[in-house]
Protein backbone atom coordinates (compact mmCIF):
# COMPACT_ATOMS: atom_id res chain seq x y z
CA UNK A 1 0.00 0.00 0.00
CA UNK A 2 0.74 3.35 -0.79
CA UNK A 3 0.26 6.47 1.66
CA UNK A 4 -0.57 9.16 -0.70
CA UNK A 5 0.16 12.55 0.12
CA UNK A 6 -1.20 15.56 -1.98
CA UNK A 7 0.15 19.16 -1.26
CA UNK A 8 -2.24 21.85 -2.71
CA UNK A 9 -2.01 25.33 -1.52
CA UNK A 10 -1.22 27.73 1.09
CA UNK A 11 -3.06 30.75 1.81
CA UNK A 12 -3.53 33.17 4.56
CA UNK A 13 -0.39 33.61 5.11
CA UNK A 14 2.24 36.63 5.46
CA UNK A 15 4.26 36.13 2.48
CA UNK A 16 6.76 38.89 3.45
CA UNK A 17 9.86 38.40 5.40
CA UNK A 18 9.56 41.31 7.96
CA UNK A 19 13.98 41.32 8.32
CA UNK A 20 14.95 40.95 4.25
CA UNK A 21 11.66 43.31 3.03
CA UNK A 22 11.48 39.72 0.56
CA UNK A 23 8.83 37.76 -0.65
CA UNK A 24 9.57 33.93 0.75
CA UNK A 25 10.10 31.20 -1.55
CA UNK A 26 7.59 28.20 0.09
CA UNK A 27 8.45 24.68 0.17
CA UNK A 28 7.02 22.20 2.22
CA UNK A 29 8.90 19.07 3.58
CA UNK A 30 7.20 15.55 4.56
CA UNK A 31 8.43 13.81 7.47
CA UNK A 32 6.81 10.46 9.08
CA UNK A 33 7.94 9.70 12.25
CA UNK A 34 10.87 12.58 12.27
CA UNK A 35 12.01 10.82 9.28
CA UNK A 36 12.49 12.71 5.88
CA UNK A 37 10.13 11.01 3.47
CA UNK A 38 9.99 13.65 0.32
CA UNK A 39 9.28 17.67 0.14
CA UNK A 40 7.68 19.91 -2.87
CA UNK A 41 9.41 22.01 -5.57
CA UNK A 42 9.76 25.68 -4.52
CA UNK A 43 7.81 28.35 -5.96
CA UNK A 44 10.46 31.21 -5.77
CA UNK A 45 9.10 34.99 -4.81
CA UNK A 46 5.56 33.78 -5.26
CA UNK A 47 2.52 35.11 -2.27
CA UNK A 48 0.12 32.48 -2.43
CA UNK A 49 2.23 29.35 -3.81
CA UNK A 50 -0.24 26.52 -5.54
CA UNK A 51 2.04 23.18 -5.91
CA UNK A 52 -0.69 19.96 -6.58
CA UNK A 53 2.27 17.88 -6.03
CA UNK A 54 1.39 13.94 -4.49
CA UNK A 55 4.04 12.48 -2.45
CA UNK A 56 3.90 9.08 -2.38
CA UNK A 57 5.22 7.20 1.16
CA UNK A 58 5.35 3.06 1.55
CA UNK A 59 2.83 2.17 4.26
CA UNK A 60 5.51 -0.57 5.14
CA UNK A 61 7.57 2.26 6.94
CA UNK A 62 4.29 3.05 9.03
CA UNK A 63 4.38 1.77 12.72
CA UNK A 64 2.35 -1.13 13.30
CA UNK A 65 1.87 -0.38 17.07
CA UNK A 66 1.59 3.06 18.36
CA UNK A 67 1.14 6.78 17.11
CA UNK A 68 2.10 7.96 13.27
CA UNK A 69 3.10 11.10 12.80
CA UNK A 70 3.13 12.89 9.45
CA UNK A 71 4.49 16.26 10.13
CA UNK A 72 4.09 19.03 6.84
CA UNK A 73 7.07 21.21 7.28
CA UNK A 74 6.27 24.90 5.73
CA UNK A 75 10.06 26.18 4.85
CA UNK A 76 11.50 29.40 3.19
CA UNK A 77 14.25 28.36 0.69
CA UNK A 78 17.36 30.47 0.56
CA UNK A 79 20.36 30.31 -2.22
CA UNK A 80 23.01 31.76 0.39
CA UNK A 81 22.34 30.93 3.37
CA UNK A 82 20.51 28.04 5.36
CA UNK A 83 16.60 27.67 4.38
CA UNK A 84 14.18 29.07 7.07
CA UNK A 85 12.06 27.27 8.71
CA UNK A 86 8.57 28.67 8.84
CA UNK A 87 5.75 26.71 10.20
CA UNK A 88 4.47 23.36 10.50
CA UNK A 89 1.32 20.79 10.58
CA UNK A 90 1.25 17.87 12.23
CA UNK A 91 -1.22 14.73 12.18
CA UNK A 92 -1.42 11.38 13.47
CA UNK A 93 -2.04 8.87 10.71
CA UNK A 94 -4.44 6.46 12.09
CA UNK A 95 -7.04 9.61 12.54
CA UNK A 96 -7.92 9.52 9.28
CA UNK A 97 -8.78 7.69 5.70
CA UNK A 98 -9.06 11.18 3.72
CA UNK A 99 -8.47 14.70 5.43
CA UNK A 100 -8.08 18.42 5.14
CA UNK A 101 -5.42 19.63 7.54
CA UNK A 102 -5.35 23.13 8.94
CA UNK A 103 -1.90 24.86 11.02
CA UNK A 104 -2.98 25.87 14.45
CA UNK A 105 0.19 27.11 15.88
CA UNK A 106 3.16 29.37 15.44
CA UNK A 107 1.14 31.64 13.12
CA UNK A 108 -1.78 33.71 13.25
CA UNK A 109 -4.22 31.74 10.90
CA UNK A 110 -2.46 30.33 7.93
CA UNK A 111 -4.15 27.08 6.30
CA UNK A 112 -1.59 24.55 4.51
CA UNK A 113 -4.12 22.25 2.53
CA UNK A 114 -3.07 18.75 1.63
CA UNK A 115 -4.93 15.75 0.87
CA UNK A 116 -4.04 12.45 2.10
CA UNK A 117 -5.15 8.96 0.83
CA UNK A 118 -4.11 5.41 0.47
CA UNK A 119 -3.40 3.39 -2.51
CA UNK A 120 -2.04 -0.20 -3.99
CA UNK A 121 1.65 0.03 -4.62
CA UNK A 122 3.02 -1.99 -7.36
CA UNK A 123 6.58 -3.28 -7.81
CA UNK A 124 6.60 -0.56 -11.02
CA UNK A 125 5.38 2.48 -8.62
CA UNK A 126 8.10 0.39 -6.07
CA UNK A 127 10.76 1.08 -8.31
CA UNK A 128 10.04 4.29 -8.96
CA UNK A 129 9.64 5.31 -5.53
CA UNK A 130 13.23 4.03 -4.90
CA UNK A 131 14.70 5.68 -7.56
CA UNK A 132 13.14 8.61 -6.64
CA UNK A 133 14.08 8.67 -3.24
CA UNK A 134 18.12 7.82 -4.31
CA UNK A 135 17.41 10.65 -6.77
CA UNK A 136 16.18 12.80 -3.57
CA UNK A 137 19.54 11.11 -1.49
CA UNK A 138 21.55 12.68 -4.29
CA UNK A 139 20.18 15.71 -4.38
CA UNK A 140 19.96 16.18 -0.69
CA UNK A 141 24.15 15.70 -0.51
CA UNK A 142 24.55 18.11 -3.23
CA UNK A 143 22.67 20.50 -1.46
CA UNK A 144 24.57 19.98 1.83
CA UNK A 145 27.75 20.22 0.13
CA UNK A 146 26.52 23.30 -2.08
CA UNK A 147 25.70 25.03 1.60
CA UNK A 148 28.52 23.81 3.15
CA UNK A 149 30.58 25.81 -0.11
CA UNK A 150 28.21 28.47 0.67
CA UNK A 151 29.10 29.07 4.15
CA UNK A 152 32.75 28.93 3.33
CA UNK A 153 32.30 31.49 0.84
CA UNK A 154 30.34 33.85 2.73
CA UNK A 155 33.00 33.35 5.62
CA UNK A 156 36.03 34.10 3.20
CA UNK A 157 34.08 37.19 2.24
CA UNK A 158 33.07 38.91 5.28
CA UNK A 159 37.31 38.02 6.11
CA UNK A 160 37.94 40.13 3.20
CA UNK A 161 35.74 42.60 4.39
CA UNK A 162 37.43 43.14 7.04
CA UNK A 163 40.53 43.09 5.80
CA UNK A 164 39.14 46.02 3.95
CA UNK A 165 37.85 48.03 6.38
CA UNK A 166 40.88 47.59 8.08
CA UNK A 167 43.07 48.72 4.93
CA UNK A 168 40.54 51.45 4.69
CA UNK A 169 40.94 52.65 8.22
CA UNK A 170 44.74 52.48 8.15
CA UNK A 171 44.81 54.30 4.99
CA UNK A 172 42.33 57.20 6.13
CA UNK A 173 44.61 57.48 9.69
CA UNK A 174 47.65 57.87 7.38
CA UNK A 175 46.04 60.45 5.43
CA UNK A 176 44.96 62.33 8.55
CA UNK A 177 48.29 62.21 10.06
CA UNK A 178 50.08 63.51 6.65
CA UNK A 179 47.33 66.16 6.92
CA UNK A 180 47.86 67.33 10.24
CA UNK A 181 51.89 67.15 9.54
CA UNK A 182 51.42 69.24 6.79
CA UNK A 183 48.71 71.68 8.22
CA UNK A 184 51.55 72.05 11.61
CA UNK A 185 54.18 72.77 8.79
CA UNK A 186 52.23 75.34 7.40
CA UNK A 187 51.54 77.21 10.48
CA UNK A 188 54.89 76.83 11.53
CA UNK A 189 55.87 78.68 8.69
CA UNK A 190 53.26 81.25 8.86
CA UNK A 191 54.56 81.71 12.08
CA UNK A 192 58.26 82.02 11.44
CA UNK A 193 57.06 84.50 8.50
CA UNK A 194 55.05 86.37 11.40
CA UNK A 195 57.80 86.76 13.72
CA UNK A 196 60.15 87.84 10.79
CA UNK A 197 57.86 90.50 9.72
CA UNK A 198 57.50 91.56 13.29
CA UNK A 199 61.06 91.97 14.08
CA UNK A 200 61.36 93.54 10.41
CA UNK A 201 58.42 96.38 11.82
CA UNK A 202 60.32 96.86 15.43
CA UNK A 203 63.91 97.41 13.19
CA UNK A 204 62.06 100.07 10.83
CA UNK A 205 60.65 101.44 13.75
CA UNK A 206 64.19 101.96 15.76
CA UNK A 207 65.77 103.15 12.92
CA UNK A 208 62.69 106.16 12.21
CA UNK A 209 63.01 107.13 16.06
CA UNK A 210 67.06 107.22 16.12
CA UNK A 211 66.56 109.35 12.75
CA UNK A 212 63.83 111.43 14.49
CA UNK A 213 65.56 111.59 17.63
CA UNK A 214 69.04 113.00 15.99
CA UNK A 215 67.01 115.31 13.82
CA UNK A 216 65.59 116.72 16.95
CA UNK A 217 69.55 116.73 18.45
CA UNK A 218 71.08 118.37 15.31
CA UNK A 219 67.93 121.49 15.54
CA UNK A 220 69.11 121.85 19.31
CA UNK A 221 72.55 122.24 18.77
CA UNK A 222 71.79 125.05 16.00
CA UNK A 223 69.53 126.53 18.39
CA UNK A 224 72.61 126.39 21.10
CA UNK A 225 74.91 127.61 18.49
CA UNK A 226 72.71 130.50 17.60
CA UNK A 227 72.16 131.37 21.06
CA UNK A 228 75.79 131.20 22.05
CA UNK A 229 77.08 133.21 19.07
CA UNK A 230 73.94 135.77 20.17
CA UNK A 231 75.33 135.89 23.89
CA UNK A 232 78.69 136.68 22.43
CA UNK A 233 78.20 139.17 19.81
CA UNK A 234 76.50 140.97 22.95
CA UNK A 235 79.41 140.37 25.11
CA UNK A 236 81.54 142.32 22.27
CA UNK A 237 79.36 144.92 22.05
CA UNK A 238 79.25 145.26 25.79
CA UNK A 239 83.54 144.84 26.02
CA UNK A 240 83.70 147.98 23.17
CA UNK A 241 81.25 150.45 24.69
CA UNK A 242 83.17 149.98 27.74
CA UNK A 243 86.14 150.79 25.97
CA UNK A 244 84.31 153.62 24.58
CA UNK A 245 83.68 155.42 27.44
CA UNK A 246 87.14 154.97 28.77
CA UNK A 247 88.71 156.29 26.26
CA UNK A 248 86.28 159.33 26.41
CA UNK A 249 87.07 159.99 29.77
CA UNK A 250 90.87 159.64 28.89
CA UNK A 251 90.61 162.44 26.49
CA UNK A 252 88.47 164.62 28.59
Amino acid sequence: MLLLIEIQRLVGIDSVDAWWRDVYDFYVVVLLNGRFVGRTSTKWNCMRPQWNETIAVDTSQLKHNGKNVICLRVMDANKVLSDKYLFEVQHNYDDFESNTIKEKQKVDSPHLFAVIHTALLSSVLRSKIRSIEAKHDIYKQTSQKQESKNKKEILQLRETHAKTIIFIRKNQENDMQKQLKDLKDHYEHESKLQVREFKSKISDLKIKHQEESDVKTQVHAVSLRERTDHMQRRFQDAVHQLLSIDLVKNIV
